[in-house]
């Protein structure tokens, strides 16, 4: 699954956390955004979380204030997967879900079809596994 992190500036924290709260809605504000209804969103370390973004198609491009944003199909899919207490593992460039020994070479991702409106030379921010 392609996904977007924190652009510059709004970096998502390296480290292996732990789901600790699931909200199938949540709004989420900040000094400069407030975006209401936000699907499946998913804590682990304090605000930051992983979630649906209805508000952007740029997976694979670092657009965020620091959380995980995945296309709302696959944040379903993964809110459904998911259980409180599954470790998420954020590398540098890198976020594994359910394995917290996970490296980036571990596997091969699976990837989803980018949007058409999606430059497909941009390099992949970050991805799940």
């Amino acid at each position: 699954i392609v996904v977007s992190t924190g652009k510059p500036g709004h970096a998502t924290p390296v480290g292996t956390f732990k789901i600790q709260t699931k909200l199938p809605i949540a709004r989420m504000q900040g000094d400069d955004y407030d975006v209401p209804d936000v699907p499946n969103a998913m804590y682990y370390s304090g605000s930051y979380a992983i979630h649906g973004a209805y508000w952007h198609r740029n997976f694979g491009t670092p657009v965020s204030h620091g959380c995980t944003n995945v296309a709302p199909d696959h944040a379903k899919w993964l809110f459904d997967w998911a259980s409180v207490g599954t470790p998420i593992v954020v590398h540098e460039g890198k976020t594994a879900i359910g394995n917290p020994d996970a490296k980036p070479s571990d596997k091969s991702p699976e990837k989803s079809p980018a949007p058409s409106e999606q430059n497909k030379e941009e390099p992949l921010a970050t991805e799940y596994w």
